[in-house]
């Protein structure tokens, strides 16, 4: 009996030993528009929930060459994948209609009904159907499960209707906001295989107009759920993470660079990458300068950092990366990519805490800061980049030099303050003395070195992507300031100037709260000796009177 049970037990182990890693179907949705993405994504978020096997090519910024698919090739050469070819459109639907019980149809005169699709799709395994697809897809065998057109009558009621009937039903530690008006739409459907495979609610509701419903949304969801996705405006960035930070909520921001998640949160890549950390000690008279890239996670995670990455100048001048370790959860094996290819002269800085939120208006900051050490902690990051949008909270401040085991912070997104750097405790805060693109960048450090005498000096320089800046603009950056300022410059990585900023105030702070023993005698025994003398001279005052 028990032979059989060895033999019984070998026999299910060799095929998983000996299983090959997939080879993945391929299909090119750049142009496409956005019923076929639509159709497209949601087949692949419910395809890919037993591996990747589904993958999207798709536009990247300056569309040299797609960044998708050399995220194929950099998976193949690992041995995740075996590797892939190109299949059309159609193709793909009819091989896994099989995996799918049906489609359901939104309505085209009313945009909101896709995010009732989108939902829909992932709790009852449906792809999202414009009406010109039904013929074909009936054609195929895949039925209209469910047909949107004509039951609502605005945005409003379809949400209404989506919260009490299919919300439910949806994974409450994920939600999509996925504005579907017809002018974002486009540029906000990457995310949607995610969102389905996970089967994650979609929201489209308007932050001005819609906040009470967005609420109810939200209250439904677990504490430290994700949000991801992108308001329609850019303007509405900063008071959408706040209202959705106001419950707990943690903010993944991406547009229109973030496809195929479902494919990449599924790669069997590392979880825990490392980075090696330098200190600098201050020299009098020297202006430590270091460069800063930033902008949203998902995107620049995707796209290379809008192909910045890939420049053959990359190395040649210190340059510190902005990421969210939330992302080793999302797309682990792009993040592993990323550690592997770093120069020396690359370091990684924390955008956030794992998950973007307002630290002054989340309602368990504390909790949020002890379950983002183990991200920090994940991802080998010790310097902290974050803004409070404009409000310095002593509260904030405070908590997050306590809680946190790291160097130090950078604080707010450009020159939100007048300071150039403090110390709470044993961490030093430096706020970012300009934000945006390398060449506005030079005038503006210029100045700022100009106006402010003092050495040292501690400047981050914060190089905007959404400026589309190249390493070779940073490398000129470096060369115009060293042309100015000769030896006095130090170019150095984010990890260099937060130790040496640190190891500078504490300097400063040292004579005024922590005075050294010598002084404290010195200062003794002058008193000593004075209460000494006039303790003699009074002696004597009083001898000379008897």
């Amino acid at each position: 009996m028990k032979v059989k049970a060895l033999i019984l037990l070998a026999l299910c182990v060799v095929p998983l030993a000996a299983a090959q890693p997939p080879t993945v179907d391929v299909v090119d949705l750049r142009g496409a528009d956005l019923k076929a993405r639509l159709l497209m994504l949601s087949l692949e978020g419910i395809v890919n929930r037993e591996g990747p096997r589904i993958y999207v090519l798709w536009e990247s910024v300056r569309v040299k060459f797609p960044a998708s698919e050399m995220w194929l090739e950099y998976y193949r050469r690992k041995g995740w994948i075996s590797g892939y070819r190109l299949v059309g459109f159609w193709e793909a639907v009819e091989k896994y209609r099989h995996y799918v019980k049906g489609a359901v149809v939104y309505d085209p005169a009313l945009p909101a009904t896709i995010n009732i699709a989108a939902s829909l799709a992932g709790v009852e395994d449906l792809v999202i159907a414009h009406p010109d697809y039904v013929p074909k897809l009936n054609e195929l065998g895949i039925e209209v499960k469910i047909d949107l057109r004509g039951r609502f009558r605005n945005s409003r009621e379809a949400h209404e209707w989506q919260l009490e009937h299919v919300f439910p039903r949806c994974n409450r530690s994920l939600l999509y906001y996925f504005p579907t008006m017809r002018e974002v739409a486009i540029y906000r459907v990457s995310l949607l295989d995610y969102a389905v495979s996970y089967r994650a609610c979609s929201i489209g509701l308007r932050l001005t107009a819609d906040k009470d419903l967005i609420g109810r949304y939200y209250e439904g969801l677990e504490k430290f759920a994700l949000v991801i996705g992108y308001p329609e405006r850019a303007k509405l960035e900063r008071p959408w993470v706040e209202y959705t930070s106001k419950y707990g909520l943690l903010n993944v921001l991406g547009t229109g660079l973030a496809p195929n998640l479902s494919f990449h949160s599924r790669i069997p890549a590392k979880r825990r990458f490392e980075q090696e950390h330098r200190k600098l000690e201050p020299k009098p008279g020297k202006i430590y300068i270091a460069f800063a890239v930033t902008d949203l996670g998902l995107n620049s995670m995707q796209d290379f950092y809008y192909e910045m990455w890939l420049s053959p100048s990359r190395g040649k001048v210190p340059i510190s990366w902005w990421l969210d370790p939330i992302t080793a959860d999302i797309c682990p094996g792009i993040v592993q990519y990323y550690y592997e290819t770093k120069t020396p002269n690359d370091y990684f800085y924390s955008a956030h805490v794992g998950g973007r939120i307002r630290p002054s208006d989340f309602p368990y900051l504390e909790e949020y800061l002890e379950r983002g050490q183990k991200y920090l902690d994940r991802c080998s990051l010790r310097v902290v980049a974050f803004s409070n949008h404009n409000l310095k909270d002593d509260r904030v401040l405070k908590l997050y030099s306590e809680k946190l085991d790291v160097e130090g912070f950078v604080f707010g997104f450009g020159p939100e303050f007048e300071d150039e750097y403090w110390l709470v405790g044993d961490k030093v805060w430096v706020i970012p003395r300009f934000v945006g693109s390398p060449g506005a960048a030079y005038l503006a450090v210029k100045e700022y070195i100009e106006t402010h005498p003092e050495r040292p000096l501690f400047i981050v320089v914060g190089i905007g992507l959404w400026h589309y800046p190249t390493v070779e603009q940073v490398v000129w950056l470096k060369e115009r300031l060293q042309e100015d300022y000769g030896n006095q410059v130090v170019f150095c990585r984010l990890d260099e100037l937060v130790s040496a900023a640190k190891s500078y105030a504490q300097r400063a702070r040292r004579p005024r709260d922590h005075l050294p023993p010598l002084p404290i005698l010195i200062a003794l025994l002058a008193l000593a000796a004075v209460v000494a003398l006039l303790y003699l001279c009074r002696r004597r005052r009083s001898a000379a009177e008897a």
